[in-house]
C-alpha cells in the first residue's frame, strides 16, 4: 500500500540534513540517475510546478526488500514539494511496466507548505520494471512534470495466484467415511492492484462456492471423481488445480447368526444372537435390524431374543440387517423346541395344546402300510401296460390300413419289415416307486430310531443328528426332508 503519511519539511526537523539532501539530488540529476523535470507544451507556453504554485525540493526512489530474500521486490518514489503560496492541489501519476504488464497509481493531493509525498510500486511478477512519474493541474490537466524515475529488476514478494486442494480421506473411501477436501486459494498480487479475478469449479455432485473452504465428501454418493479448479486474475495471471478420487459403495453387512438351545425343551436354555463378522463393531452397531419369526414373536430392533419359552414346534427366524446406505443382508434359520416328557404344574394348563412327542423306541412296528403300498404300485404299473398295448394297436392299425391298398404279398411284407426295422416295437419301462414304510401297530409312522412330535397342525415330524427335519406324507407313507432356509 501507498505510505501518504504527511512528514516534517527537511528544514523543520534538520537544516543540516536538508542542505546535504539537496546537494545529494543535484548530483544524482547531474550523474543521470534520476531525469529532469519535462515540462509539457501542448498549446502555448510550457507550464510549471511553480504555475500552481508548488516547488519541488528532492525527489528519490528506495529499493525494497520486504520479505528479505536478497531480491527487490518493491520501490518507493519519495518527494519533497513546498506549496510557495501556503498550499496547493497536484495530480500525481506513478506508472510501472515490465513490458508485457504495467499499472498505473494516482495520488490526488492538497500540498499545505512543504510535505514529503511517497508513492510504492510492489513487484507482480519476476521481471525488469520501468518507472515514471507525472504531475498534472488538477484544474485544467495539464502536463506540469514528467520525470523518468529509471529502471529496476524485481522478484515479487506478493503471492502469484495460487488454488490448491487436500483430500483427508481413508486411502479407499467407501460410501459414508469421513471425507473432507480443503480448498487453498490465494492472489496477493490481484487484491494489491484491484485486478481479482474469478474461479470456476467442476466436478463435484453438488454447487461449489468460492466461500465454501472445505467441502464434505463423506455424504457424495459412489463414483469416480475428478475435481477441477481454474482461476485468473485481471492481470492475466493464472492458476489450475486438479483433484482425482474414487468413492467405493460400502458393501453388505456381514454377519451370522449363533443359536443356543435349537431342538431343546420348552424352559430351557434358548437364545438367537447376531454375530458381526465386521472390523468395527461399533459402526456395525448403529445399523438397522428387522426380525421376522413364525410363529409371531417380538423381537424388535434387538442385537439377540431370547427363546426359551417359545412354544413346542418349529420356528422360521429371519433377520435383515441394513447399513445407513440401505444395503443389507440376510440370514434365516429354522430352530425346534420340543415339549417337555413331564409339565410342570405351572405348564400343565396349556401342555394339552401342545404336539405330543415320543422316541422311536417307545414305538411298536405294523405291517398295515405295505398293503395300501403295494396296491398302488400294481394299479400304476397295470396302467402303465394298458396305455402303452393301446399306443402300440393303433400303431399296428394304421400301418395295415396303408397297406391294403398293395396287391403283390412280396411288397407288402418287405414294406412291413421296413416299418418295424425303423419304428420298433418300445420296451415299456416303469418308474419305480419310493418304497413304503410299514405303520406302527398305533398307526403311526415308525421313526427308524429318531425323536419324533406331532405339531400343533398334527404333522409328525423327526430329528436328524445333523439338525435336519423330516415330515410324514401319510398319503405315500415315507418321511419327506424339510428344507431349510438358505
Amino acid at each position: 500500500m501507498f505510505d501518504l503519511t504527511p512528514a516534517r519539511s527537511f528544514s523543520e526537523s534538520n537544516p543540516r540534513l536538508a542542505l546535504r539532501t539537496l546537494m545529494l539530488v543535484s548530483v544524482l540529476m547531474l550523474a543521470g540517475f534520476v531525469s529532469p523535470i519535462n515540462v509539457s507544451a501542448e498549446d502555448g507556453d510550457p507550464r510549471t510546478l511553480e504555475d500552481v504554485g508548488l516547488h519541488m525540493v528532492a525527489i528519490r526512489n528506495d529499493s525494497l526488500d520486504t520479505d528479505d530474500d536478497g531480491s527487490f521486490d518493491a520501490v518507493r518514489v519519495v518527494l519533497v514539494l513546498n506549496a510557495t503560496s501556503g498550499q496547493a492541489d497536484i495530480n500525481m501519476l506513478l506508472s510501472a511496466s515490465t513490458g508485457l504488464r504495467s499499472t498505473e497509481q494516482w495520488d490526488n493531493r492538497t500540498v499545505v507548505g512543504q510535505e514529503n509525498l511517497s508513492l510504492t510500486v510492489d513487484a507482480w511478477e519476476v521481471g525488469q520494471y520501468s518507472l515514471n512519474l507525472r504531475m498534472y493541474d488538477p484544474v485544467v490537466g495539464d502536463l506540469l512534470a514528467d520525470i523518468d524515475i529509471g529502471t529496476l529488476w524485481m522478484d515479487p514478494s506478493l503471492s502469484l495466484p495460487t488454488l490448491q486442494m487436500t483430500l483427508n480421506a481413508p486411502a479407499t473411501i467407501e460410501t459414508g467415511d469421513d471425507c473432507m477436501v480443503s480448498r487453498f486459494f490465494v492472489d496477493e498480487v490481484g487484491f494489491r492492484y484491484s485486478q481479482m479475478g474469478s474461479r470456476t469449479f467442476t466436478g463435484a455432485p453438488f454447487q461449489v462456492f468460492d466461500s465454501d473452504a472445505q467441502l464434505d465428501c463423506s455424504v457424495w454418493p459412489a463414483g469416480k471423481y475428478e475435481l477441477h479448479e481454474f482461476y485468473q486474475n485481471g492481470f492475466g495471471q493464472t492458476s489450475e488445480e486438479v483433484l482425482k478420487f474414487s468413492i467405493f459403495n460400502r458393501p453388505a453387512p456381514a454377519f451370522n447368526l449363533s443359536v443356543v438351545g435349537d431342538g431343546g425343551e420348552i424352559g430351557s436354555e434358548c437364545k438367537i444372537s447376531i454375530v458381526a463378522e465386521t472390523l468395527d463393531p461399533i459402526e456395525f452397531a448403529t445399523y438397522s435390524r428387522d426380525w421376522d419369526i413364525t410363529p409371531a414373536q417380538t423381537a424388535g430392533g434387538a442385537a439377540s431374543v431370547d427363546c426359551s419359552n417359545w412354544q413346542p414346534g418349529v420356528h422360521k427366524i429371519v433377520i435383515v440387517i441394513s447399513n445407513e446406505e440401505g444395503t443389507s443382508s440376510t440370514r434365516g434359520i429354522n430352530l425346534v423346541r420340543l415339549p417337555v416328557l413331564e409339565p410342570t404344574i405351572e405348564q400343565s394348563e396349556i401342555a394339552e395344546s401342545w404336539p405330543t412327542r415320543s422316541l422311536g423306541e417307545q414305538l411298536e412296528m405294523q405291517q398295515d402300510g405295505w398293503y395300501v403300498a403295494g396296491g398302488v404300485s400294481a394299479f400304476v404299473f397295470l396302467l402303465s401296460m394298458v396305455m402303452t398295448i393301446r399306443k402300440g394297436r393303433r400303431k399296428n392299425g394304421s400301418i395295415e390300413k396303408g397297406l391294403a391298398g398293395v396287391d403283390d404279398p412280396l411288397t407288402a411284407a418287405m414294406m412291413r419289415s421296413s416299418v418295424d426295422s425303423i419304428n420298433p416295437i418300445q420296451t415299456v419301462q416303469t418308474q419305480s416307486i419310493a418304497e413304503p414304510l410299514p405303520l406302527l401297530p398305533s398307526g403311526g409312522p415308525d421313526p427308524q430310531g429318531l425323536p419324533i412330535f406331532t405339531d400343533a397342525d398334527g404333522i409328525v415330524w423327526r430329528k436328524h443328528a445333523d439338525e435336519n427335519m423330516d415330515w410324514w406324507d401319510g398319503s405315500t407313507n415315507t418321511w419327506v426332508s424339510f428344507s431349510s432356509i438358505d
